[in-house]
């Protein structure tokens, strides 16, 4: 950096230099030849000393970024010794059923893996028909980039698959709420959930209003795109109640055995549980497992 600065600083020194004997070769009339050049030199030395002021910025930079690579490295050094530390303290919980007497029962749930295990297989075939449509826009796309279809078909196709997989999302979520109402496990939510879907309702015929348009060809794009935007934010918002649903399910059971055991505390497997002792800290997705299988057993 300090290199490049001086080698700016000589190129602007050549240039103003070269005007200066300029002044010498070319006589200049009226005034005091002299007086210009001593002018002339009082500026090129005013302007050298900017450059070299610019020079020292230039270090006095270069320096702070110094600094704050210095402490960067201190706060991943503390960082690093934060997750020391709290993998010693969840040890220590751990060790605590087997430091004398009886200490606490500790076991884990790996919730996501359940809702995977036992919610998604409830609407498999459902989710197969939203699979296809995937692939089927895919595919599409893939014709119109090797040229196999015009831009106007695209286009006719293309909307109306897209409100197609909107629809087949809907039916995954609607099919999700059938099961849940039917079940004897969800007795507790059965109100709200019933509520829920006759809101979600309308949605189901303004979508297929949606799509006969699209099969028709779509005249106002913009129209047309702000109608399948609302439909889409209010799908996403209906998917993320009933995952909320389907999480206090799965709370609500892991609650149930661990009374039912005798557990004095536990945790979820994702975000809360970085090391546990196989000895002391017990799995309790089995079990929580066939529980919920149990709330689908009617429904199914």
């Amino acid at each position: 950096m300090k290199g490049i600065g001086y080698a700016i600083v000589v190129a602007l020194v050549a240039g103003f230099v070269g005007g200066l004997i300029a002044g010498f070769v070319i006589p200049q009339k009226g005034g005091s030849a002299t007086e210009e050049l001593t002018a002339r030199v009082e500026s090129l030395e005013a302007k050298i000393g900017e450059f070299s002021a610019y020079g020292s910025r230039i270090q006095g930079v270069e320096g702070k970024v110094g600094e704050f690579e210095g402490k960067l490295s201190q706060l991943q050094g503390k960082l690093s010794h934060l997750e020391d530390r709290l993998g010693g303290l969840e040890q220590k919980v751990a060790g605590l059923g087997t430091a004398g007497g009886p200490g606490l029962k500790v076991g884990y749930v790996d919730a996501d893996a359940l809702f995977i295990k036992v919610f998604i297989p409830q609407v498999q075939a459902e989710r197969a028909v939203m699979e296809e449509k995937k692939r089927a826009i895919t595919e599409l796309q893939s014709r119109r980039v090797k040229g196999e279809i015009g831009e106007d078909e695209f286009k006719l196709q293309y909307y109306a698959l897209q409100v197609e997989l909107l629809q087949a999302q809907y039916n995954v979520d609607m099919s999700m709420l059938d099961k849940m109402i039917a079940s004897p496990g969800f007795a507790n939510l059965k109100a709200d959930l019933e509520r829920l879907r006759e809101q979600a309702a309308p949605a189901m015929e303004e979508i297929q209003k949606l799509l006969d348009e699209a099969k028709l060809g779509v005249v106002d794009e913009q129209a047309f795109m702000a109608k399948y935007q609302a439909l889409q934010n209010a799908f996403q918002q209906l998917d993320q109640l009933l995952t909320q649903i389907a999480a206090q399910k799965i709370v609500e059971v892991t609650q149930a055995v661990a009374q039912e055991k005798g557990y004095d505390l536990v945790l979820r497997r994702k975000d809360v549980l970085v090391f546990r002792n196989a000895e002391t800290v017990d799995d309790l997705s089995p079990l929580v497992e066939q529980r919920l299988w149990k709330l689908f057993a009617t429904s199914s």
